[in-house]
């Protein structure tokens, strides 16, 4: 922020981020990157509420909401020395903690359909969603890098697709380096019980046309299509499973996948 004249070029008034978000909110990423100096300054519009222009000895009054966020620890930060621990008491007045996404895979799939659905308009391409190869694909890697480097997997992919669905080689260049968890051991093998006796076989195709539902967000064309049958087979099978009339969209007890499409 300056006024006009404060220095060679500043032909006019500029607001700064503070002033600009006045009355609202602002959102300070990566906060534990600031220097000590920038950190000083921070602290001084929290405690006091003011900003001040470059060239104007005239404070303005700000009030505004900070949202700030970082993959630091900055209570370890604060005992090295390297953050102020005056700041980081006035920042932390609730605290949310995001586990990475290696320990939430649950998400993964939420996250993905949102980012894939998005690069799809971006790009002008009917994308439909990604094949059960590339989904294994992406819930098994470490993702070192959070939703930002999923977000950076799809968008990649999504350029490098040419069909309807992401399969596994359109992410092949981007999962490279990825490393991969390991499955679970299978359960040893124990006397046959009527308790882990196999599922009906019409009750495992169900099981699997719904989740194929799932994927293609209720379209019953591409889910036909998926699976290799006629459509005309595929509406006598959700008759004979008495999927006809109500279509699943997601899984039971989860949120809608359009209810995180605006949550990175």
């Amino acid at each position: 922020a300056h006024v006009r004249g404060a220095f060679t070029g500043a032909t006019e008034h500029k607001a700064g981020l503070f002033e600009a978000a006045d009355g609202g909110t602002l959102f300070l990423d990566e906060v534990g990157e600031l220097p000590m100096t920038v950190q000083a300054k921070l602290l001084r519009v929290l405690e006091a509420g003011e900003v001040q222009r470059v060239g104007s000895l005239q404070p303005r009054t700000v009030d505004l909401r900070i949202v700030a966020a970082t993959n630091r620890d900055l209570r370890a930060e604060v005992a090295e020395g390297r953050f102020r621990g005056d700041l980081y008491y006035r920042l932390n007045v609730v605290e949310i903690v995001l586990p990475p996404l290696r320990e939430r895979r649950e998400d993964i799939p939420y996250l993905t359909a949102a980012f894939v659905r998005a690069f799809s308009q971006r790009f002008g391409k009917p994308l439909a969603g990604l094949t059960p190869g590339a989904e294994r694909l992406l819930s098994d890697a470490s993702w070192e890098g959070n939703v930002r480097q999923l977000r950076n997997v799809i968008e990649r992919a999504c350029i490098l697709a040419s069909g309807e669905f992401v399969g596994e080689a359109d992410l092949a260049g981007s999962m490279v380096e990825q490393r991969f968890v390991a499955a679970p051991a299978p359960p040893a093998r124990g006397p046959r019980s009527e308790a882990s006796s196999p599922l009906p076989l019409s009750e495992v195709e169900r099981e699997h046309i719904v989740r194929t539902l799932q994927q293609v967000r209720g379209n019953k064309a591409v889910a036909a299509r998926l699976l290799g049958v006629s459509r005309r087979a595929f509406y006598r099978q959700l008759e004979r499973h008495g999927l006809h009339q109500r279509v699943p969209t997601s899984p039971r007890g989860s949120a809608p996948l359009a209810a995180v499409e605006q949550v990175f």
